[in-house]
């Protein structure tokens, strides 16, 4: 996988872990409507249409269209959070695949309709500490939060650790730094 979607890939893991507090939390083991844990195509449509026209049909049927506007999430939690481990496996699995452009274009809508949920309810992005990024382990890379509390009338920031490498508004420095380290 090239690090351009290896690192929109992160993005997206790090927005949708740290999706605004309005957005419904699912635990794990909850009902879910997305259910990206047990994520199957159909076999009439992988016949048809092939593996990415399969999983493209798919993600229209659980997450909606992007014509009428931003994919707008429903719920948070683990099992939204799966889906970045797909996209990883298909980049992966089907990298030779004339149509993965699809899949691409998937990835930047998911990105950019997480962007709009932040920003319809004027919540920051999660950021990576510019200073650790350098240093640290990618595995050990914090990232502030900024979230409101309204009955308090001010923002809290929470250092959050995350589990990938990531890049956010500052990605074209975080990612230049993070691939000199490589």
């Amino acid at each position: 996988m090239d690090s351009p979607t290896k690192a929109k890939l992160d993005l997206l893991r790090l927005y949708l872990k740290n999706l605004p507090n309005s957005i419904p939390f699912v635990d794990p083991g909850g009902m879910s409507q997305y259910g990206f844990d047990f994520f199957l195509v159909d076999d009439e449509d992988m016949a048809d249409k092939g593996p990415v026209g399969a999983i493209n049909c798919q993600l229209e049927i659980w997450l909606g269209h992007w014509n009428n506007g931003p994919i707008l999430f429903m719920e948070q939690g683990p099992s939204l959070c799966k889906l970045t481990d797909l996209f990883k496996e298909w980049f992966r699995g089907l990298s030779s695949d004339p149509e993965i452009p699809i899949l691409h274009k998937w990835l930047d809508d998911l990105i950019t309709a997480a962007e709009y949920a932040y920003s319809s309810t004027n919540t920051k992005l999660p950021e990576v500490m510019l200073d650790q990024a350098i240093n640290a382990p990618l595995a050990d890379i914090p990232v502030i939060r900024h979230t409101k509390r309204p009955w308090l009338g001010k923002s809290d920031t929470k250092l959050l650790k995350w589990g990938c490498a990531n890049t956010s508004p500052a990605a074209p420095r975080v990612q230049a730094l993070l691939l000199e380290r490589k």
